[in-house]
């Protein structure tokens, strides 16, 4: 079977649990898929032929063991830190759009204080004659996820 530790995983710990053996085979050769095109067929008899001419000799993980655990842990923590600095690119991308005073104001925070201080913004923040984008603006900061705590934040809806 290719990719038991990846696509094939749940595949490969049922089968295991079965008690059937598993082999974890190397992707298709890339020249041979070019030439013949892709091939489910062509490559499960191509496995099956690196099994039994024992080119294919290492056994399927069980996926069930301290490493998988840890590769689940270190998915969600990449998860979560590609979702915060989105939001801070999004966040900072907002305030180059910004009023001038408003951007002068929030420009010189580092992100945990900038995120808690348009947190903390309010519609009597600004002037009584403020434009309708610039209350879009202090609206949209107000209600932005906070991408410095631990918590998942605020939504928009």
């Amino acid at each position: 079977m290719e990719g038991t530790g990846t696509f094939g995983a749940g595949l490969s710990r049922y089968l295991l649990a079965q008690h059937v053996q598993v082999y974890e085979v190397n992707r298709p050769d890339r020249t041979a898929r070019r030439l013949l095109g892709k091939s489910d067929p062509l490559d499960a008899q191509a496995a099956a032929r690196a099994v039994f001419s024992g080119r294919a000799r290492a056994r399927a993980k069980t996926g069930d063991g301290p490493v998988h655990s840890a590769r689940m842990f270190k998915l969600a923590k990449d998860s979560a830190v590609k979702a915060r600095t989105q939001a801070i690119n999004q966040l900072k991308a907002v305030l180059v759009i910004a009023d001038p005073a408003l951007r002068e104001r929030l420009s010189s925070l580092g992100n945990r204080e900038l995120f808690r201080t348009c947190a903390r913004l309010s519609l009597r923040d600004g002037e009584g004659d403020e434009d309708a984008v610039a209350q879009a603006t202090r609206i949209t900061l107000s209600r932005w996820p906070s991408a410095s705590s631990s918590s998942p934040g605020r939504s928009m809806s």
